[in-house]
């Protein structure tokens, strides 16, 4: 290589650079100005933080079956900083942050080029599970972003610490989700093929070194080892509907768009071109393996779940692009404004699909941010914490908003006998939501004798709550009704 190709890989490396900079520091602006007029927390964002806070003072709303690594990590950083949403919402934008760069870095790996690299982390950047999902206290960005540094060590790998450490870091991937272990099956079956034992050996005691201290944490604190693997799955089982594959698949599209078409020049290359290539068989079996336990076995088809699929997919797709313009410049050499045209018309065919999609989701955040100001949910929040102090019990169909935001004992509406619920949880206050919450039918309350209407809240997206006093007995029925709206 002459000094002077060294010193234009230089500067075009130090341009690439540049622009990474920008587009995460774009995205972590926009993230974070999103959080800021976000309002309420959503589901399972409570939960994960009333289990960090549970780490550092009272909180009487836990479910210790969640995944465990998030609130340990959150509960980290708030003994430095004090408990705070915002502190935690930063501390997602900061991981989700550097799963892009992560991204660029290994999706160079696959496609040998920078700046087709720094697409993939820009469409990764504009898709919809980033934008909506990038700032929220979940744990589906943090495993993504854990995983691909994982796949990323694996394909560097050069020496026997990298792989102590693979085993280690997949060991946190299955403590951010139960069923990121799926990804270490493909690596296993990867090194059986090649007779890598002794490599095996060690990611396997790597790994192992970081589960036992879960389990002996397990252990003391529950008496049972495997304590939130069994309760995440029992939870599961019991309350999670089955819902169709057609679900996942139409999430996937309404994530990529017809972008998922250039799948089919990279079906083509992995079985002609790259059909020993080994980058591509781990890339295809993640993907495989991923989709089939996603649309097949797990029971519940969110969207949020494509995030677990999003980088590995979006590079699967830039390759199918790569391989197209590789086999039209071979076909045609001569061409070369066709040439350009292509490059030009495809990159942004693939930007405008994200851009299209990405604008779809700001406008369903402005929209949920409308709603949420000073809305039903926030003004009933204001009014418990004004008349009820923290550790009372608490049954609503949105539980899990009131057990973080008012630190209450809290459960579901779990049975349409509400003599049932009056005898197992002895709530002193029950909480309905119309639209948020859970399905329940609210006749059930209506007529209850054990009930009455203390206040109920309103807003202009036609939500409704409605708060319920429980009576000690059934011989008075009062109805005090101060409507809010």
């Amino acid at each position: 290589m002459s000094k002077r190709h060294k010193q234009e890989k230089t500067k075009q490396q130090f341009i690439i650079f540049i622009l990474l900079g920008l587009l995460i520091t774009s995205t972590g602006v926009f993230l974070f100005f999103t959080e800021q007029s976000s309002g309420i927390i959503v589901w399972d964002e409570a939960a994960y933080l009333s289990n960090a806070r549970s780490h550092l003072t009272q909180s009487y709303y836990t479910e210790d079956y969640r995944f465990p690594l998030l609130e340990y990590i959150i509960s980290g950083t708030w003994l430095i900083t004090g408990e705070s949403i915002v502190v935690a919402q930063i501390l997602m934008i900061l991981i989700t942050l550097a799963s892009i760069f992560m991204l660029y870095f290994l999706a160079k790996e696959f496609l040998h080029d920078d700046w087709l690299a720094l697409l993939t982390s820009t469409l990764y950047a504009l898709s919809q599970p980033i934008l909506f999902w990038g700032f929220r206290v979940y744990n589906d960005i943090l495993s993504i972003t854990l995983t691909m540094l994982v796949f990323y060590l694996y394909i560097k790998k050069n020496n026997k610490i990298h792989d102590y450490t693979i085993g280690a870091l997949f060991s946190l991937v299955f403590l951010t989700r139960f069923p990121a272990i799926l990804f270490a099956l493909v690596l296993g079956v990867d090194l059986l093929v090649k007779k890598e034992i002794n490599t095996l050996k060690r990611i396997l005691l790597g790994g192992g070194a970081v589960l036992l201290v879960w389990l002996i944490g397990n252990t003391i604190t529950y008496g049972n080892p495997l304590f939130d693997l069994f309760g995440e799955g029992a939870i599961i089982l019991q309350h999670a509907p089955w819902q169709s594959a057609w679900l996942f698949f139409s999430n996937i599209y309404a994530v990529f768009g017809l972008s998922l078409l250039l799948l089919i020049p990279f079906i083509i290359a992995l079985c002609t071109t790259q059909r020993k290539n080994n980058k591509w068989i781990l890339l295809t079996g993640i993907l495989l393996l991923t989709a089939i336990f996603y649309a097949g076995i797990n029971r519940m088809k969110l969207l949020r779940y494509s995030i677990m699929m999003l980088p590995f997919l979006l590079i699967a797709i830039v390759l199918g692009a790569q391989y197209l313009f590789t086999w039209f410049f071979k076909k045609y050499p001569q061409r070369k404004h066709l040439q350009y045209i292509i490059i030009i018309f495809s990159v942004l065919f693939l930007l405008g699909n994200a851009l299209y999609i990405s604008f779809g989701t700001v406008q369903e955040l402005q929209w949920i941010k409308h709603c949420q100001d000073n809305g039903a949910v926030q003004q009933s929040i204001v009014y418990l914490q004004e008349h009820y102090p923290p550790g009372t019990k608490v049954t609503s169909n949105f539980w899990t908003i009131y057990g973080y935001y008012n630190n209450y004992d809290v459960g579901s509406i779990w049975d349409k006998n509400m003599s049932e619920i009056f005898k197992g949880d002895t709530p002193e206050i029950i909480v309905y939501v119309l639209k948020k919450g859970a399905a329940f039918p609210q006749e059930i309350l209506t007529h209850n004798k054990r009930l009455f209407l203390e206040a109920t809240f309103n807003d202009s997206c036609k939500e409704k709550i409605s708060i319920y006093k429980v009576l000690k007995n059934d011989s008075t029925k009062v109805d005090l009704n101060p409507t809010i709206t």
